[in-house]
């Protein structure tokens, strides 16, 4: 019996495996300007789960409301009706499939302001994105306007987005965040 036990390997060490988790691109949001740049850097490398992780509070509850733009919703009016992590996920999963292998979504932010208190937060920026999808039904690929996060801290400090509001640039000629994912949650 001892030579058996002593001819099995799952009695010694073995080398540990590689993490399957895609978090090596989240740091703990212990201040807004972290939530938003693992918002943005999810966005970039295409993690669907770090994405939405940014708008659950520490006990992972889906709280988060959005705000589309008056023109587009206006022409969708049931479209933005209870906006959920669910229908975000999907806009997110229909946009990274349409992209070509290799490709990334562009996106900046420009003309940040940050208002900060204690437990809330308010965050405001100029976004211009574009994706380079394959997509022939939809001929825009390049997006622009103005976002106004409404962030909150939980008792540990962990900051989260509860309320997005996607606002029109007049001076510009593309398309809103509220577009995309108008033509990507179908």
């Amino acid at each position: 019996m001892l030579c058996f036990l002593l001819a099995c390997d799952s009695f010694f060490p073995r080398d540990p495996e590689e993490p399957t988790s895609k978090d090596s691109n989240f740091s703990r949001p212990d201040t807004p300007n972290i939530l938003v740049n693992n918002l943005i850097s999810s966005f970039v490398t295409k993690n669907t789960v770090n994405y939405l992780r940014c708008f659950q509070n520490d006990l992972n509850e889906d709280i988060f409301q959005f705000i589309a733009t008056q023109d587009v919703s206006a022409l969708n009016p049931s479209f933005f009706q209870d906006w959920d992590l669910k229908k975000e996920e999907l806009v997110l999963i229909n946009l990274f499939n349409s992209l070509n292998s290799g490709i990334s979504p562009i996106i900046t932010l420009n003309n940040r302001k940050l208002t900060l208190n204690p437990k809330t937060a308010i965050f405001e920026a100029d976004y211009y994105i574009k994706v380079q999808h394959n997509n022939p039904d939809d001929s825009e690929i390049e997006y622009e306007g103005k976002l106004i996060f409404q962030m909150q801290a939980t008792t540990e400090d962990y900051w989260y987005i509860s309320t997005w509001q996607d606002v029109i640039n007049e001076d510009s000629q593309f398309p809103t965040w509220t577009k995309l994912k108008l033509n990507f949650g179908k």
